[in-house]
């Protein structure tokens, strides 16, 4: 990998650690967003896919909750 992308994975996979110490799924999401991005530009394509899968997951059990919270408040 170049070392282009070092710095900002560093970055990210260090964002992705407080937001799971802080258990905010939103930034979670983000981070393995962002994650997945840097590996697909690196051309890293079986990362890229693995934090992209992380980040579905994430984002279909954020979309369920969100529901479940909406229907609460009706």
């Amino acid at each position: 990998m170049r070392s282009i992308y070092k710095l900002p994975l560093q970055s990210n996979f260090k964002a992705l650690e407080f937001s799971e110490q802080i258990s905010n799924s939103d930034m979670i999401t983000w981070s393995y967003a962002s994650i997945g991005s840097i590996y697909f530009y690196a051309a890293d394509y079986r990362n890229a896919l693995v934090f992209f899968e992380k980040t579905k997951v994430f984002f279909a059990v954020f979309i369920c909750c969100s529901f479940i919270e909406n229907e609460k408040m009706k």
